[in-house]
Order: C-alpha cells, then structure tokens, then sequence
C-alpha cells in the first residue's frame, strides 16, 4: 500500500485495477476489482475517501464490446467453427492435449488454434504440424493483436480457452466456453463462472487425460440448448460497460 500511498499525492485520482479478489490494504483513490470470485456488492462502496468497485459488472474490457453484449448471435443448432486458446504463453503445453484430444472426436467442425505472443517458436511449430495432421480442418494463427483476437472471438460458436480475462470477452460477445484451466487459481475462477451456468470448466489440464477433455468438448458441441443457456448467464454476469 506504501507505493500507492505515495502515489496518490501526484495525481489527481489514482486508480488500482486488480482482478484477483484479494483483501489488501487501501492506497489508491479508487480500486477496482472485477474478479467473479469475491462477493459482489449491491452498489459501489466507500471505505473513508476510497472509492470501491468491486464484481465483475465492473470488469475494464475494450468499449466495443458492449455492442456484441446488445446483439448476442443466435445460437446455432451445430457448432460450425471452434475457437481453441490457452492464453499467451501456454505455459504447460496444453493447447497439444486440447488438439490431441479433439482429433478422438472426429469433428468436421472448423477448428482455429490463437496461439499467444509468449509461445516459443519451438512449440508453435509443433503445434502447426500436429494441426496440419488433425482429421478436422484447423488453422494456426499466432502472436495475433487484441483485436484480430477479438475479431476470431466473434466467429466461433464455441470455445475451448484458459480462464482469465478471455472468458469475461466471451461472456459480454455471447459465446460460451469450455474451460481447461493451468492451475489452482484460475480453476477457482472458472468453477465461479461455471457456478453461474457461463461455462463448463474441465478443471486443471495437467490432471485431465485426453478421453476427459474430448468427452467434456463433446457434450457441448452437441448440446445447442446448453451452449444458449450458457450465452444468456455470461451475458448476465459481463455487460462489457466497465
């Protein structure tokens, strides 16, 4: 807090972005925490001259969002493309579980895999030649800008993502999300989006075998009521207003 303390005297409003739920000390004017994983408070709350926003409702996501939030696609009766993301460095190598997994299902669905900026070239080769190899088609786009990202977001009809700030994007574009998550932390986060009905979370990849993780994506691209249920609760929890 003696860092924000500090910096508070230098500007005329200091604001703390978190998105972790965490208890800390106040320093800032105005802290924001938009984690799902801590309780969210009927109003905005004031602790002396701080200024609290607290909940997901407050989640800082690019103002276009909202459109996609007002005009949710309809949900179609077959998932015609998937969307597979494991954040920007997919640090435990799970996006070649997730093909190796998806490859027992012999999809003839679309399948695009994001691979994030932090991915070592090495790994990214694999994965192009492991996609290459897939009975589905699939394309491998890498270190893509926030808003090509957004922009493959908006064409799936499902997708299989990490937890973090991705799933927020998809619960204001209105598309639901299986989850595979790299650890303890961002299970606890997804389980709270899956307590909602937003996704079905898989748990933690490195625990899950591939009969598990094809089973779970499954029952997804095969249940379009599931997957509309699952737009209308994430579109309850993320408006994409901030």
């Amino acid at each position: 807090a003696s860092s924000y303390e500090q910096l508070r005297f230098l500007v005329p409003c200091l604001m703390a972005v978190f998105d972790d739920g965490d208890p800390r000390p106040f320093g800032a004017h105005c802290v924001v925490d938009y984690s799902l994983i801590q309780p969210e408070p009927e109003k905005p709350g004031h602790h002396e001259a701080i200024v609290q926003l607290r909940g997901p409702s407050f989640a800082l996501l690019d103002e276009t969002l909202h459109d996609d939030w007002c005009r949710p696609p309809p949900t179609p009766s077959r998932c015609r493309r998937l969307l597979i993301s494991q954040g920007g460095g997919d640090p435990f190598g799970l996006t070649l579980k997730l093909l190796n997994a998806l490859d027992r299902l012999r999809l003839d669905q679309e399948l695009i895999v994001v691979l994030g900026p932090a991915v070592s070239p090495p790994f990214a080769h694999e994965v192009a030649l492991r996609a290459a190899a897939l009975s589905a088609p699939c394309r491998v786009e890498c270190a893509v800008a926030p808003e090509r990202f957004r922009a493959l977001m908006r064409t799936c009809d499902l997708a299989v993502t990490a937890a973090g700030n991705t799933l927020y994007e998809l619960c204001a574009m209105g598309r639901p999300a299986v989850v595979v998550c790299h650890h303890a932390r961002h299970d606890a986060v997804a389980s709270a989006f899956a307590a909602r009905g937003a996704v079905v979370n898989l748990g933690i990849g490195t625990a899950l075998s591939e009969e598990v993780i094809a089973a779970g994506i499954q029952r997804v691209v095969e249940d379009a009521h599931l997957r509309a249920e699952m737009v209308r609760n994430g579109q309850a929890i993320v408006d994409g207003l901030g």
